[in-house]
């Protein structure tokens, strides 16, 4: 980008700088069921986290994105290119291509447009496993803290989201210790989660 496009976006109103935003990481965020839902509640609540709590994140194959142990301050969304996440909990080797979930055992997974980390949305989270680029890829990240200051903003969305984390929270506790991973629920799961929060915080699935 050069300086002229630089000084030409900071000429843009608020309004339409979120628009901008929205359609660049918006790809890579709305895939995912619960933002789905979450920009279904309120679309500005929704152009904010795009706008202001999201950024992008470029790799290169065979850059490590996280490592097991790290602490976790940010979501992961794929917006493009391929990424392997491993946890070993176990000898046992299972490799899933072009999925959200990861078996017991030593797992890795392929997978476009698919969130990482989700957890620490609703936890302080540290990682369980190591993410990895396999080709030169892009990364859509949400700051958790910026994400919680503007839906503390908007009634609607604060509502469904808290009702969300309370389910999140409640299927982790569930899950037996070596089940825990940065990608530990499948989209049929977050999917379900998110349309009984937003059923229940707005009145419509």
């Amino acid at each position: 980008m050069e300086q002229r496009d630089i000084e030409l976006l900071a000429l843009l109103t608020e309004s339409l700088s979120m628009e901008l935003a929205s359609a660049v990481v918006g790809p890579a965020i709305l895939v995912h069921p619960f933002f789905s839902k979450y920009e279904n509640s309120s679309r500005r609540a929704m152009q904010q986290v795009c706008s202001k709590a999201a950024s992008q994140l470029r790799v290169s194959s065979g850059d490590v994105v996280f490592s097991s142990g790290e602490a976790s301050r940010r979501a992961l969304f794929v917006l493009d290119g391929k990424l392997v996440y491993c946890k070993e909990t176990s000898l046992t080797v299972v490799s899933r291509a072009n999925s959200r979930r990861s078996a017991v055992g030593h797992a890795s997974a392929q997978f476009p447009n698919a969130a990482v980390a989700e957890a620490a949305l609703w936890v302080s989270w540290q990682h369980f496993g190591e993410l990895r680029a396999v080709t030169h890829s892009c990364l859509v990240a949400i700051d958790v803290v910026k994400f919680g200051e503007f839906t503390k903003q908007d009634q609607v969305a604060l509502r469904g989201s808290r009702q969300c984390a309370a389910m999140y929270l409640q299927a982790m506790h569930d899950q037996e210790p070596s089940a825990l991973s940065d990608m530990m629920f499948s989209c049929e799961q977050i999917q379900e989660m998110a349309s009984t929060s937003f059923l229940d915080s707005c009145g419509t699935p």
